[in-house]
């Protein structure tokens, strides 16, 4: 399962080196705790992170869209960096994406079963 969830915690983490790298601590810490909340098989804790991870989709595009402005009006190289977050930014946004594998959904409780319940279709023999 960890190879399953990797994704999301490869992205919780940069997110936080990210705030970490503004100091704000708080919110680093809040991301790591929730690295540890993957653990937890509630469906709760998966909609959870997908949402944190999509606030971090935003946050990425803000922060290239900030740094590249930045970088435009001093006259320095910016195309690099743009191309780095935007490679980071969709892989976050693939992270959030990715709760929806049958296993992930199963795991969480969120609907990941596929197989059909014999008991829940109405039978012929009933009407």
């Amino acid at each position: 399962m960890f190879l399953r969830l990797f994704p999301a915690i490869l992205s919780l983490v940069v997110l936080a080196a990210h705030f970490a790298r503004m100091g704000n601590f708080v919110v680093v810490l809040l991301l790591l705790a929730c690295v540890g909340l993957l653990w937890m098989r509630r469906p709760w804790v998966a909609y959870a992170i997908q949402t944190l991870l999509v606030l971090g989709v935003i946050v990425w595009i803000l922060t290239a869209a900030g740094i590249a402005l930045a970088r435009i009006q001093t006259g320095e190289s910016w195309l690099r960096m743009a191309l780095i977050l935007f490679g980071v930014t969709c892989f976050t946004a693939y992270a959030a994406w990715h709760f929806r594998h049958p296993r992930l959904r199963a795991w969480f409780g969120t609907g990941g079963s596929t197989a059909k319940d014999p008991s829940a279709e109405p039978s012929a023999e009933t009407s």
